[in-house]
């Protein structure tokens, strides 16, 4: 009896780690979530943060400073699209703080 219950929790340990690569990416991702006991979303930073902390510090800076010029980028876009070329565009990059 203990064997088939350690076979039965091997086997569910398994399934668990490796059944949610077979499944569509939008499953996968919810997968995380729920092992995680959090959003999709969330799962996802915090895989992230983990994996490569100075990659996300990057990702995060460059999230912080695409949001701080989105009117700037919009603008830029909509010459762009306009010209049909190339736009050299100004933003505002805030100091750090000190």
């Amino acid at each position: 009896m203990w064997i088939a219950a350690g076979g039965g929790l091997l086997a569910g340990i398994l399934l668990t780690l490796f059944l949610p690569r077979m499944l569509p990416l939008s499953l996968e991702a919810g997968v995380a979530g729920v092992v995680m006991a959090d959003s999709s979303w969330n799962a996802g930073i915090t895989m992230m943060q983990q994996a490569n902390p100075a990659r996300w510090d990057e990702l995060a800076a460059a999230a912080k400073l695409g949001l701080a010029n989105r009117a700037e980028a919009a603008a830029c876009r909509e010459a762009a699209a306009r010209a049909k070329k190339d736009q050299r565009c100004t933003i505002t990059v805030a100091a750090p703080a000190q």
